[in-house]
């Protein structure tokens, strides 16, 4: 914002400068300012303001003077993590009333969920993956773009046959299981989201189509809504594993568990293993 200007000098600014009728100027400038709930702000200067009013003030002038496409390039950065959770609030409810397209550039991937219709996602200036939030979140095409939205277990694996859009494929300790996806015969790497693994305390034998591995919990991290552990298994080191706070509370270092998830959480990546030779009596490592 300008900062020796008022508030509805700031807003008045786009609209002077495309030559508009005085009082079609006042009648935008009021409706700015109802828009961003800042009615009573208009002869204030931009340092008598809270940061979020700012960023609210900011936002009503790009868009007072009506344009078809919007660039916000890390408008919320500078903000606390309160005040981001309610400009982004504010954005969506702004975008739902004016409907311009808007093309938002951050490095948060909650924010880029949470405000998306669709999001890109760019490595190194080239686009990795396009898509709508949840398919990218669930269904990621590279380590990267897997990565960019937190926390991710990659399994190497075998895919042993597809065909139809399915496939079976053998993980490191022997498991086989059903995927969705094809793939030409031999090794590939899964993507496995942290929530995605369940904790069962005893060992159940019935088959009911998921699959289950024993496990013991190396480490075990309280976060308030969630417990974060590091289990191993007999071939498998340092998977990481979130739960709900209220399944997590009682497990504690050391114990002897089951894990289990269903082969539908399970995403093939369109990548190929590195290659990391091991005897035959060195464990495996899925790597996160």
């Amino acid at each position: 914002l300008f900062p020796h200007m008022k508030v509805a000098q700031n807003l008045a600014f786009p609209l002077e400068v495309r030559h508009m009728p005085r009082a079609e100027i006042a009648r935008r400038v009021r409706d700015a300012l109802a828009l961003v709930r800042l009615e009573n702000y208009e002869d204030r200067l931009p340092k008598e303001l809270s940061g979020g009013q700012q960023q609210r003030i900011a936002l009503a002038r790009a868009l007072i003077f009506r344009p078809a496409v919007v660039l916000m390039d890390e408008p919320l950065g500078a903000l606390d993590r309160h005040l981001r959770e309610e400009m982004q609030r504010e954005i969506r409810a702004i975008h739902s009333r004016l409907g311009p397209t808007v093309v938002y550039v951050t490095h948060d991937q909650h924010e880029a969920l949470a405000l998306s219709d669709r999001v890109a996602i760019m490595a190194e200036g080239r686009i990795v993956q396009v898509d709508r939030p949840e398919a990218l979140y669930r269904r990621p095409k590279t380590r990267f773009a897997a990565s960019f939205f937190g926390d991710c277990n990659f399994l190497p694996a075998e895919m042993l046959y597809s065909s139809n859009g399915m496939g079976r494929a053998r993980l490191v300790d022997g498991t086989e299981c059903l995927i969705a996806g094809e793939h030409v015969r031999g090794p590939m790497i899964l993507a496995l989201r942290p929530e995605d693994i369940h904790v069962e305390e005893s060992h159940p034998v019935q088959d009911d189509g998921v699959i289950r591995v024993p496990a013991t919990i190396q480490e075990r991290t309280f976060l308030g809504d969630t417990v974060q552990m590091v289990v191993d298994t007999v071939s498998v080191r340092s998977l990481i594993v979130k739960l709900p706070a209220f399944e997590g509370h009682q497990l504690t270092v050391g114990q002897q568990v089951t894990l289990w998830w269903r082969p539908t959480a399970l995403s093939l990546l369109e990548e190929q293993p590195e290659a990391h030779p091991h005897s035959e009596n060195e464990p495996s490592r899925w790597s996160t």
